[in-house]
């Protein structure tokens, strides 16, 4: 898989390690959610939905995929 950098330069990286990170993210901002005072009131299951698009989106953004062309 390539990663775009900023400057428009494709870089290899490792999925393993981006799915690693994504999940550490996630966890992370999960118990965030149940810390934080005004989160904390937020239902479960709209907690899951939000987190679910607020961390895909992120990720998304940041290591967006180039679909490889295969000549025909």
């Amino acid at each position: 898989m390539y990663v775009i950098k900023k400057d428009g330069t494709k870089e290899e990286f490792n999925v393993d390690k981006i799915i690693a990170a994504v999940v550490v993210v996630s966890m992370s901002v999960s118990l965030l959610f149940q810390s934080i005072p005004g989160l904390k009131n937020i239902s479960s299951g709209f907690q899951i939905i939000l987190l679910t698009v607020l961390i895909s989106a992120a990720a998304a953004i940041l290591f967006p995929v180039q679909e490889e062309q295969h000549a025909s």
